[in-house]
């Protein structure tokens, strides 16, 4: 491979996938549908990424194309990497269809941290000369001000082996994993789910720094027991080894709670009602740690913090189509799937109510206070 497309010039597009494929001498095409940032790609003709901590030298991007839908001419070009948002990946393959030869083999990475990321392109591009698979992303990019990027040195895509077939990129920093599936589910439980408790939480609390966050001695402590009963529930629905599970929520931990990695708790908060869907980050915790009978308090007042955050920073009522009415039963009922009057729905519900009485008196908040079954 000389050349590959990325599609979606963002943070993991530009300052991860870019950086990976850069450093084996891959020449990169950039599609965006941002023609400002497309633009401002080809205007300065290059950029860098830097590192965490400067933990390694910066990587200069550069003799790279960028174009916007309107005059992509990648029909030549066999390897795409798509990093757009989980979203947009329905019009992403409805544009591919259009530019894409087809006569021509293609080999399709989708990059988005989604369970559905393959089945998605799968069905909206719906050609026999393409071959889709997926990407989990567990490095930390933040854009600053310019077309530079702050990157964790994370050194790995990890790719579903399965997916593609037995077809090989031949990129040493491409991991190919069998079993992908369970990994996706490992790191929502663990790390996306890790990452919610700390961003509402940390909101609850007043902080606007991730880290600072995330060593918040309370929330740590809280974290902490959240590992405990996920991991165990992980290795019980899958039969991971313990200390390997540890080791990867472990790994979690050592990377949210890490000062040198700027993050802002409101980047990690917004799209709360997303989070809460009934197949994301903190239902299906829950879900799973009460299936195999481990307490599940932390996950229940984490779905109460972001639906009062929900509340208190978006328009709520847009999104749900509708007036707010009840909004915590419309969320519970329409974005969790929980039954009215079920433990889990009554335990959200009930704590949503208090969380936001607390915070329109200006009460301090105590978490623990709020972790105690009554």
């Amino acid at each position: 491979m000389n050349r590959a497309v990325i599609i979606g010039a963002g943070k993991t597009g530009r300052g991860f996938i870019a950086r990976l494929l850069v450093q084996q001498g891959i020449e990169i095409v950039f599609v965006d549908i941002d023609e400002v940032l497309i633009n401002k790609l080809n205007i300065s003709s290059k950029y860098c990424v830097h590192f965490f901590n400067n933990e390694a030298k910066k990587v200069e991007i550069e003799n790279f194309k960028a174009y916007t839908w309107q005059n992509a001419d990648i029909s030549d070009i066999e390897h795409i990497f798509i990093s757009v948002g989980a979203g947009n990946l329905n019009d992403v393959g409805e544009r591919l269809c259009k530019v894409l030869n087809k006569k021509k083999q293609y080999y399709i990475i989708g990059c988005e941290n989604s369970t559905s990321t393959a089945k998605i392109l799968n069905n909206s591009i719906n050609m026999k000369n393409v071959t889709i698979s997926e990407a989990a992303v567990f490095c930390t990019t933040v854009e600053d001000e310019k077309l530079d990027i702050l990157s964790e040195n994370y050194p790995n895509l990890e790719v579903n082996a399965k997916l593609l077939k037995g077809y090989n990129l031949k990129i040493p920093s491409i991991k190919y994993i069998d079993d992908f599936s369970v990994l996706m589910k490992r790191k929502l439980y663990t790390y996306n789910a890790a990452s919610s408790i700390i961003a509402y939480f940390g909101w609850l609390k007043g902080y606007s720094v991730y880290s600072q966050a995330a060593n918040d001695r309370e929330i740590s402590k809280i974290l902490d027991m959240f590992y405990v009963h996920i991991n165990q529930s992980i290795c019980k629905e899958y039969g991971c080894d313990i200390a390997l599970q540890e080791e990867f929520s472990s790994l979690s931990k050592q990377k949210f709670c890490d000062k040198s990695i700027y993050d802002t708790v409101e980047r990690n908060a917004r799209n709360p009602l997303k989070k809460l869907m009934s197949d994301e980050r903190i239902i299906m915790p829950m879900i799973l740690m009460q299936k195999h009978s481990f307490d599940c308090t932390i996950s229940q007042l984490t779905a109460a913090a972001a639906m009062v955050y929900a509340k208190f920073t978006s328009d709520a009522s847009k999104i749900l189509n509708g007036g707010l009415g009840d909004l915590y039963e419309n969320i519970l009922i329409d974005i969790c799937k929980l039954k009215n009057n079920t433990d889990n729905y009554v335990r959200i519900y009930d704590k949503a109510v208090l969380l936001e009485e607390k915070l329109n008196r200006g009460y301090e908040i105590c978490l623990y206070d709020f972790l105690v079954v009554k």
